[in-house]
């Protein structure tokens, strides 16, 4: 499922969770389509493509998305996103892209971050992270 510039206003509503055997869900490019990532994110455990990007989403990374063990790739980059990274992102172990660019997540990558991952591509400009990068993530682009 994916939408495109469709010029998508509002929230995404909480009852989008019900598409429990989707495997990709796509919004990008959606100025007003604003509010948090639905908090049920995770019932949606097949997803395999989460991206809600260049939209104006606010708040935290759900602690659903954390166990979509099927995800692949991740991109949330260009919201109005907050907070720090939790450790359990380590539960996604098939990730291999984490976009989070253009947002404003802080605090500081812990050295097990993402240890446990397939990750392959990392980006994280445009927030106000601190500290170091772990070295098993410093090859990632």
């Amino acid at each position: 499922l994916a939408f495109d510039n469709n010029n998508l206003q509002g929230t995404i509503p909480s009852e989008i969770t019900v598409l429990a055997h989707l495997e990709n869900f796509i919004l990008k490019n959606h100025p007003s389509l604003t509010g948090p990532i639905p908090e049920h994110i995770g019932d949606m455990r097949q997803l395999r493509q989460l991206g809600l990007y260049d939209n104006d989403h606010t708040g935290t990374l759900p602690i659903g998305l954390y166990f979509l063990d099927h995800l692949v790739f991740l991109n949330v980059a260009n919201n109005r996103l907050q907070g720090t990274i939790d450790s359990r992102i380590n539960n996604l172990s098939m990730l291999q892209k984490l976009i989070l660019d253009g947002n404003d997540f802080t605090g500081h990558l812990h050295r097990t971050t993402m240890s446990d991952t397939q990750l392959k591509m990392l980006s994280l400009s445009g927030n106000s992270f601190s500290g170091s990068i772990p070295s098993h993530l410093s090859s990632l682009a």
